[in-house]
């Protein structure tokens, strides 16, 4: 499962709204995006606990406190959805 953001926004509203998203799942300590255009994102949570929480939502691996998530352009109501389940 990818991260559905919007990939136009500038780094700064991307990394506030990642960071939103992810809260649900903890404290986001940093967001870090990476790759060009902004097609990945490094996201480090207050505890391992959260980062596998996290990890585990979006079928990905934790490595400590960190998770590395894939982005993808969000459609309206497919972004409406993933904000409703959490």
């Amino acid at each position: 499962m990818l991260l559905k953001v919007d990939l136009n926004s500038s780094d700064v509203a991307l990394g506030l709204e990642i960071a939103t998203q992810c809260a649900k799942f903890g404290v986001v300590k940093a967001v870090k995006l990476h790759g060009a255009p902004k097609r990945f994102v490094l996201i480090e949570m207050a505890t391992e606990d959260q980062a596998l929480t996290l990890a585990e939502t979006f079928k990905r691996t934790s490595f400590g406190s960190c998770v590395l998530l894939h982005l993808e352009q969000e459609h309206d109501e497919t972004n409406a959805m993933l904000r409703s389940e959490h």
